[in-house]
This record gives structure tokens, sequence and C-alpha cells, in this order.
């Protein structure tokens, strides 16, 4: 697929902005494997938004480089376990990365999130006082495959148009009414 999108910039709300907004600040799989190379400075860790550990691999180098040039061996088993945990860091990474770019997704999607205008009731049913009473006879009709939509028993509620099956169906019959009554075409 194309990345043309991600260039266009609607200068407003919703959800292409917000995924614009993913797409600029989401961490990469390639970037953090990349920059594990540099584990003995923490990059990936930086990357990864956790300094802290980040900060340990770089301190653990210093003390490794100081270690190895004063007491020789001491310095070496501080690289070997450094080295070990960067290894272990290999498998962390995919889940840090997914479960930053989660955390990140909730949070731009619910931080644009409005609030409903005023008298906004939600989804909403004619002649019904409490929209939810019906809402679960709604959610059966709209699965697929199910019959016809449910009556409104009220006789003072609304007709609803009919859908656009409804409409093509009563035109179906129509025409079939207008080629029975039609007397044959001689000519």
């Amino acid at each position: 697929m194309s990345d043309t999108w991600k260039k266009i910039d609607l200068e407003g709300g919703g959800v292409h902005a917000v995924n614009l907004e993913f797409v600029r600040r989401q961490k990469k799989q390639r970037t953090a494997y990349w920059l594990w190379l540099l584990y003995a400075i923490g990059a990936h860790r930086f990357y990864l938004n956790t300094p802290v550990i980040g900060a340990l691999y770089t301190i653990s180098t210093l003390l490794g480089l100081i270690l190895a040039f004063l007491v020789g061996p001491l310095g070496y088993l501080v690289f070997l376990a450094q080295t070990l945990f960067a290894l272990w860091d290999l498998r962390w990474i995919e889940l840090r990365i997914g479960q930053y770019n989660k955390e990140l997704r909730m949070a731009l999607y619910l931080s644009n999130a409005k609030a409903p205008p005023q008298g906004y009731q939600g989804r909403y049913v004619d002649g019904v006082e409490s929209p939810i009473a019906d809402y679960t006879s709604i959610k059966e009709f709209e699965k697929p495959g199910v019959g016809t939509a449910p009556k409104n028993t009220r006789p003072d509620a609304k007709k609803r148009y009919p859908s656009f099956n409804d409409q093509e169906a009563m035109l179906k019959e129509l025409t079939k009414n207008k080629d029975k009554k039609s007397p044959p075409n001689v000519g």
C-alpha cells in the first residue's frame, strides 16, 4: 500500500489526524533492533522510553572499562553480564514495542475525545421512552442474516422510510404487476 496518505494533512480533527500523529510517534522494530547493536550505551532502551535501564547500560559500560583497566578480569565479567542482559533484551524489544504502541494509540484516541452535543441521546428509537430498553432488539436486527426490523407497536409512532433493499423489492414488485396488467404490445 502506498504511503501517500501520510502526506495528506486535513488540518482538522478526526480519525485521519489521530492516525497521522500515531504514525509519526509510534516505535518501530527495525529501528529498535538497529539501536540494540549499540547496547553498550543503552541506545535501544532510550529509544523505547526506559531511560533508567538505558542509563544503567551506560554506567555498567563505564564501570566495566574502569575495572578492565584497573583490575583486568573483573571488568570482563561486567561486560559478559551486560552482554547476557542485552541478549535477553532482544526478546523484550518486541514486547515493549507492542506495549508502547498500544498505550500511545489509546492515549491519542482518548485525548481527542470531545463531549457529545447538547441533548444527544445516543441510539434513539422513536416512540420508546428509554432507548436502552429496545437496544437489544435493534442489535439483534443488525446482525447479518437476520430477518426484518422489529415492528413498532405503538400506533402514534412515526413510520420510518423503507430501507434501500425494501425499496428495491417494492420496485421489482411494481414492475411485475405492471407487466401483468399491461396489454401485449402488438406492433
